[in-house]
């Protein structure tokens, strides 16, 4: 298998993974409000039925170069769902003339979310400085939603960076390991 073969194999499992999920976590007035706060005409979308417009959905968001936004959305109303790690699927065009579709950007940031859960099950609600805690968490997970939906910017870097500083104290002080250690 090729590169090119492995990389159109992993796009359509992740395109499927988001048409699966996308059509279980919302219904037709729903994927409307989406498409909506997406700046995407719903009605433009094609099909009558919801797992049709989910398909014209993800297609016309990754025409458009905006699956990033279109996850980050998602990730935003359905946190509690595990979307696709690669938020980044583009269309790029090889010199041959010939589309190919191939992941372009992993999701950095699914490391920290990682990291809040293993800090927040080794502290339980009863420690003492478990609202400390949950002041940090979220703290970065506005920063990490901001990011994923307008991009990254130097401000949102430095609020990240001292908001994980504060978090590495923390961890180290309570559970004695670093919060980027929990991160990898």
């Amino acid at each position: 298998m090729t590169l090119n073969d492995k990389s159109r194999k992993e796009t359509t499992i992740i395109l499927s993974q988001l048409r699966q999920l996308l059509t279980q976590q919302f219904n037709m007035s729903e994927l409307h409000h989406l498409a909506f706060d997406l700046g995407i005409e719903y009605e433009e979308l094609a099909g009558s039925n919801r797992s049709d417009k989910v398909v014209s959905l993800i297609e016309y968001s990754q025409r458009n170069g905006r699956l990033t936004n279109l996850i980050a959305e998602c990730r935003q109303l359905r946190p509690r769902t595990t979307w696709p790690d690669m938020v980044a699927i583009e269309t790029n065009s090889d010199p041959s003339g010939q589309d190919q579709l191939i992941p372009s950007i992993q999701d950095s940031f699914f490391r920290y979310e990682a990291g809040l859960n293993k800090l927040q099950t080794s502290l339980g609600q009863s420690h003492t400085r478990y609202a400390d805690f949950l002041i940090y968490q979220q703290r970065l997970m506005e920063n990490l939603a901001q990011t994923r939906r307008y991009g990254d910017t130097e401000n949102r870097r430095a609020e990240r960076a001292e908001t994980v500083d504060r978090l590495n104290e923390l961890s180290i002080k309570t559970i004695g390991v670093s919060f980027n250690r929990l991160c990898q």
